[in-house]
């Protein structure tokens, strides 16, 4: 089965997910990617909202069901993965054994949602799998990716994907790290890379893909997939201090700075 691929604005996806929920023609499942995670969790999140809504309605009407959504503590919604760490098969049993429960809201309608697809182990994403071969009724199916290339395709070819288009915002960049690629410090870059250890990985995700955005996919191309490969050690990973180590060491012995 071929992937199915739109590329749509934030505004147009509101739109055409409420036309395929008031006319009966919902997804079973849906991939929404987009580089930018904070965009792309409040676009899901809305149209997350609209779906389990008793109208569809594209703005919160205050029902009962979008009230418990606001809250936090709706039944029928079941979130895994944080968007940074791997995702295992034991949180998809959990997702699995909690729609075999009775104990939903008055709505037919069932989600889950998924941060981010691309870090389901293997096992993980052989349960997801069979789940997205034979939905349940009702049950709709919301996964969140950074990198669809990193998504094995037998779960994209199950699923619709919509590729947000990414907002252009002045990215709030880690000065001192863009200062040492862009004069090649090496003898600085020890002393920063201890300091980048002690930040959470969510944190370090966020400064390598700002500076790969910024700098490296316009002046420095050639250590782009070192970089991108580096961020992906780094979300599946729990250990990540060597990882960043031997970023740091290998990044100023590229052949750019020869």
């Amino acid at each position: 089965m071929k992937e199915l691929i739109e590329k749509m604005q934030d505004s147009k996806i509101i739109t055409y997910f409420n036309e395929l929920l008031t006319n009966g023609q919902m997804f079973h499942s849906t991939i929404f990617s987009c580089n930018n995670q904070t965009q792309l969790e409040n676009i899901v999140e809305e149209i997350i909202r609209m779906t389990i809504c008793e109208n569809h309605a594209i703005k919160n009407d205050g029902c009962a069901l979008c009230c418990k959504f606001e809250k936090n503590n709706l039944l029928n919604l079941i979130r895994i993965g944080d968007g940074v760490n791997l995702i295992k098969k034991e949180s998809v049993n959990e997702l699995i054994t909690s729609f075999s429960s009775s104990t939903f809201e008055q709505s037919s309608l069932k989600v889950y949602l998924i941060k981010n697809v691309e870090n389901l182990t293997e096992t993980a994403a052989n349960a997801i799998l069979k789940l997205l071969e034979e939905p349940p009724t009702g049950v709709f199916a919301f996964l969140l990716t950074n990198d669809r290339n990193q998504i094995i395709s037998t779960i994209k070819s199950r699923c619709k994907t919509i590729m947000v288009e990414e907002r252009v915002v002045d990215l709030d960049i880690d000065l001192e790290l863009l200062d040492l690629i862009q004069n090649n410090k090496k003898n600085e870059a020890l002393l920063y890379s201890e300091n980048f250890k002690r930040k959470d990985k969510k944190e370090q995700i966020e400064i390598l893909n700002q500076i790969y955005k910024k700098e490296i996919l316009t002046n420095r191309q050639e250590v782009a997939e070192f970089f991108l490969d580096t961020i992906l050690e780094i979300k599946r990973s729990s250990y990540t201090n060597l990882i960043i180590e031997n970023f740091f060491i290998k990044i100023f012995e590229a052949p750019i700075w020869k």
